[in-house]
């Protein structure tokens, strides 16, 4: 497509590699305009069983990852009135019995983004949470409901639109908050109506 690309393997929670990380890419392109932080991960367990290591790492990948993400690319992003977009979810609105730790993290990435928002918007940094519904990928499909019968019923009770989000459809929203200039501290939520009250 006539770009370049440059593939970092990075554990998001090491705060060295996330350095690391941030650097190479300022040292290979110049400069950094857009940080999107979309690590994320989720297991199905109930508060009552939940290892404090379960706990954890959920929670570690999520938030801490976000937050060093973010910490290492704001200089950066100062310079060039950047953007930073953080994966929310509709986690982030409300709970659901299996997932505490995963909802938890997803609460608290509204919290971050927006006091986020406030402390850069002197510099012209934009930072929204991105919040997607039920998106087709892995996550969904094989981790929260692996028997596709329970995938597309989930999608049939709860989402208005009756039918399942796409990576595509998140790109697309990604590309339209890192080329806004005036959205910031805004949970922009692509979910088929999943958290339209009535």
């Amino acid at each position: 497509m006539g770009r370049r690309v440059l593939p970092v393997i990075c554990d998001v929670r090491n705060a060295e590699q996330v350095d690391a990380m941030v650097e190479e890419t300022v040292s290979s392109f110049g400069r950094l305009d857009v940080l999107v932080n979309n690590a994320g991960d989720v297991s199905i367990c109930t508060v009552e069983e939940m290892s404090v290591e379960e706990w954890d790492r959920i929670v570690e990948t999520n938030l801490k990852g976000m937050f060093l993400c973010c910490r290492a690319a704001i200089s950066h992003l100062r310079k060039s009135a950047g953007r930073i977009i953080n994966s929310g979810s509709i986690a982030s609105f409300g709970g659901s019995a299996g997932i505490a730790h995963y909802c938890a993290s997803k609460h608290a990435v509204i919290g971050l983004t927006r006091t986020l928002a406030r402390e850069l918007a002197p510099d012209e940094v934009t930072v929204n949470p991105l919040c997607p519904g039920i998106v087709n990928t892995p996550m969904w499909s094989e981790v929260l409901t692996p028997n596709p019968d329970d995938y597309e019923a989930v999608i049939k009770r709860t989402t208005p639109l009756g039918r399942d989000q796409t990576p595509e459809d998140m790109g697309r929203a990604a590309v339209f908050l890192a080329t806004n200039r005036n959205i910031t501290g805004q949970a922009i939520t692509v979910d088929g109506g999943y958290t339209c009250k009535v």
